[in-house]
């Protein structure tokens, strides 16, 4: 707040088998902050480096300021004639006009997001619309998970349109937006493990027409998905994951299928130093974390780990598409701000979501075979 300052932590990760140290800075402006993330001090081990980023190695860094540039090129705007996704249809990216952000996230009245997530010894790719639609190169990718997923699936819709709206397209946009699309399914594979199944299982949604591009096959060529919040069990999550591998291998071999890491939750005034532990459970809210089992979405993301970035994933059209940062992100729920109280697990719209998940997508695409 006004006059406060600010706790912005390192991480620096031993060798194999090794802890992790995290070292604090108190910042009391954004320049200080970014006076420290300039500074050429070997300590920190937080210097630029231009080597890509390997399979994972991302998710060690921390949030820091954004610079002026970055804050003046965020995307800040409204969600217009938005569109509803409901349960049984998938709806698709629009060349007109923006999509709907859904789960409360339009809610966070006047937020706008200060910080940018930044590697620790490796470069992320920076976001950029026209090359993720040259790396998309013509084929389809269809979004399809709960209400958090929904949220992912149309960050990346968003960022598209926002980035090419001058464009050759209808209505001013001129993405690829209309080669992506989001349907809603809460567990995947159609049974009830936890608070809600609802939505078709994702084999029914992959065999539907979803693309608004002409020409586009029934099929995508690319899934991405993700469950959790819905199911109360690491046992049940376990079966759900194997599930759905199997589907894929005996239904869709040739569709690639990526699976993304837990979207984070919990509630805070400001970003975390760390990943959220047993204090940090304490003082949440009992009956939303118990209810959709917030404290082991680090358990569930360990098994997909085993499932999905094994060193012959990619081999089987397996990926990972790790978010795990945005753990750290605790701050940027509606529940975080009252705008929606309890709701800690959905994210505000623009933020965080949209200044992540498009990069690592992108980042998939251009140096992991995706």
């Amino acid at each position: 707040g006004a006059g406060g300052g600010s706790e912005v932590s390192e991480l620096a990760r031993g060798g194999a088998g090794g802890g992790a140290e995290m070292r604090s800075v108190h910042l009391s402006s954004i320049e200080d902050a970014r006076d420290v993330r300039g500074t050429a001090d070997e300590s920190w081990d937080f210097l630029p480096r231009d080597r890509p980023c390997g399979r994972g190695e991302h998710s060690d860094g921390r949030w820091v300021p954004k610079t002026a540039g970055e804050m003046e090129g965020a995307m800040e705007a409204a969600h217009s004639r938005c569109y509803w996704v409901n349960e049984s249809l998938i709806g698709a990216g629009r060349s007109e006009f923006l999509v709907q952000c859904g789960g409360n996230g339009c809610n966070c009245k006047g937020w706008v997001d200060h910080f940018a997530w930044e590697p620790a010894r490796c470069a992320l790719s920076t976001w950029d619309a026209g090359a993720f639609c040259d790396a998309l190169r013509g084929r389809s990718l269809l979004f399809i998970g709960d209400s958090t997923m929904i949220q992912v699936g149309v960050a990346v819709i968003n960022a598209v349109h926002w980035e090419m709206r001058g464009g050759s397209g209808g209505g001013g946009g001129g993405g690829c937006q209309e080669q992506l699309s989001v349907g809603l399914s809460s567990t995947l594979i159609g049974r009830a493990l936890g608070v809600s199944n609802f939505g078709r299982r994702w084999v029914e949604l992959a065999n539907m027409s979803h693309s608004k591009a002409p020409g586009a096959s029934t099929r995508p060529d690319i899934v991405v998905t993700s469950a959790g919040p819905h199911v109360t069990l690491l046992k049940d999550f376990e079966l759900l994951l194997a599930q759905v591998v199997d589907e894929h291998r005996e239904l869709f071999p040739e569709v690639k299928l990526v699976w993304q890491t837990q979207p984070g939750a919990g509630c805070a005034p400001s970003p975390l130093e760390e990943a959220p532990g047993k204090a940090f459970w304490a003082r949440q809210h009992p009956k939303p974390q118990t209810r959709y089992n917030w404290p082991l979405f680090p358990a569930f993301d360990d098994a997909a780990r085993a499932r999905f970035a094994h060193p012959a994933a990619s081999r089987e059209n397996l990926f990972l598409l790790d978010v795990s940062p945005l753990a750290l992100r605790a701050d940027a729920h509606p529940g975080s701000r009252g705008d929606v109280p309890g709701d800690c697990v959905h994210s505000c719209l623009p933020g965080p979501l949209d200044h992540l998940v498009p990069r690592t997508l992108l980042h998939l695409m251009l140096h992991h075979g995706l």
